[in-house]
């Protein structure tokens, strides 16, 4: 493993099948840290086609992947949205993105966990694509579109299985044989 998740510039292909059961082929390109959304988190574009754009014409025509850093190889999805795009829509990029992003890296993704207090300020309604939603009085919620992907890519996993901690219902991609992080 010659990449680390925080560099610009890495380009690989992802197969996906979506919910009509066509086969296409996307590509990740990571972008590495995103200043303006906070310390260490790293953003991915998932594009119909392999070259990246110029970064001064960038189209934001892209399937959008946030990951903040919870600790030693873990990261948490922060935010997760096809934005409106038809040919991203229901393509099955999530259960081919998130293995694959955690194979390249060695890493494992969490959801971020529900029924906790939070400390951020910005509460109200969920922003699209928002992986959680803060309610009025603090509380974070998982929102109810990233916990049906989480379902549903538990169906599409070789490497990879998805466990699901009920005790604190936060689900983790992890590699198949080997102990959750934070279990060692």
């Amino acid at each position: 493993m010659n990449k680390t998740i925080t560099e610009r510039g890495h380009v690989f292909p992802i197969p996906c099948v979506g919910k009509d059961k066509r086969a296409a082929i996307f590509y990740v390109h990571s972008q590495g840290e995103v200043a303006e959304e906070g310390a260490g988190v790293v953003e991915f574009h998932v594009r119909t086609i392999a070259a990246a754009p110029i970064l001064d014409q960038d189209d934001g025509h892209f399937f959008i992947l946030r990951l903040e850093p919870e600790s030693n190889g873990i990261w948490k999805i922060k935010h997760i949205d096809n934005q409106g795009f038809r040919e991203f829509d229901a393509a099955g990029i999530p259960e081919a993105l998130l293995p694959t992003i955690a194979d390249e890296y060695g890493i494992e993704i969490w959801s971020q966990a529900a029924g906790r207090q939070s400390t951020r300020a910005d509460t109200g309604p969920t922003l699209r694509g928002q992986h959680f939603k803060i309610e009025a009085g603090g509380q974070v919620e998982r929102n109810k579109h990233a916990t049906k992907m989480w379902k549903r890519l538990k169906d599409h996993l070789d490497k990879f299985q998805v466990v699901h901690d009920t005790s604190e219902d936060v689900y983790r991609l992890v590699r198949r044989g080997k102990k959750p992080i934070a279990d060692e």
